[in-house]
């Protein structure tokens, strides 16, 4: 099936293989014009240090250490990003490589510690 719109909620860093299904949305976009995907995930950055920064760094640190790195490293050959891992940078470089054209981050002003991408 096609979708013309897919919304994803703080799951990708979670994601054995986040690359698998950025491949598989960008294949499942309708083609035609206006499809698009809307990704909401951890605002990071690339960095340890920079990440320190952040309000928000112990209790995502720890969120990422119980749950969410024990779900990313749960295979061999994981991605093993974790809460702090799915940084703007990265996430534009794997939907560039899936062959998305559109990569635009938003703030949401209710949801400061979140990205959000539209590609597309």
């Amino acid at each position: 099936p096609e979708f013309a719109f897919v919304y994803s909620h703080d799951l990708l860093h979670d994601m054995v293989d986040p690359r698998s299904l950025i491949k598989d949305v960008h294949c499942r976009l309708a083609p035609r014009g206006g499809s698009c995907w809307v990704v909401v995930d951890v605002k990071c950055k690339p960095t340890l240090e920079e990440n320190l920064t952040n309000r928000a760094a112990a209790t995502n640190y720890g969120f990422s250490c119980l749950l969410c790195l024990s779900c990313a490293t749960s295979c061999p050959h994981a991605e093993g990003l974790g809460t702090m891992g799915f940084h703007t940078a990265l996430a534009h470089q794997w939907m560039t490589d899936a062959g998305f054209e559109h990569f635009e981050e938003i703030e949401i002003k209710s949801k400061p510690d979140n990205s959000c991408f539209i590609v597309a």
